[in-house]
């Protein structure tokens, strides 16, 4: 078999899991599945949407972000759907902060020395603190577009 007609290991974990949680306990299942679906879409390191089985659940969270509605929880894992929005963003080695610029207090770009540099627009202004998938203790952050 070519290595490009196998299916990416976590493709195959993420479509086994969704099979077995679903057969296992077909109502728990219904009740939490959209959240831990979308979690597991989120934690995939070639982005949320890298597998198709992700395409449903990711649209539907999009759609929420949106539009607003009842987020996607996953209580097996921890976490609670809480989904951040950080529009502004700055070079590595500034910190965003607010100075006043004459126009009262702005946001701006300020190093350690003092120096300052313009905010830029983030193109994945939402992100979602998920739990580590690397068995690691805390949380690692997945930044979204925002569809």
């Amino acid at each position: 078999m070519r290595s490009k007609d196998r299916m990416p290991l976590f493709s195959a974990v993420l479509l086994g899991t969704f099979v077995v949680g679903t057969a296992i306990c077909p109502q728990q299942a219904r009740a939490d599945q959209w959240g831990c679906e979308v979690l597991l879409c989120m934690s995939n390191p070639a982005g949320p949407e890298a597998v198709s089985q992700c395409a449903p659940p990711m649209e539907r969270f999009y759609s929420v972000l949106k539009h607003g509605g009842s987020r996607p929880t996953c209580p097996e894992s921890g976490w609670s759907g809480n989904i951040g929005y950080q529009p502004l963003t700055c070079p590595d080695g500034f910190d965003l902060t607010r100075r006043d610029v004459g126009q009262g207090l702005q946001p701006v770009c300020e190093s350690a020395t003092g120096a300052t540099r313009p905010v830029e627009q983030r193109s994945q202004p939402y992100y979602a603190d998920i739990p580590q998938t690397n068995g690691q203790p805390g949380l690692q952050r997945i930044w979204l577009s925002e569809h």
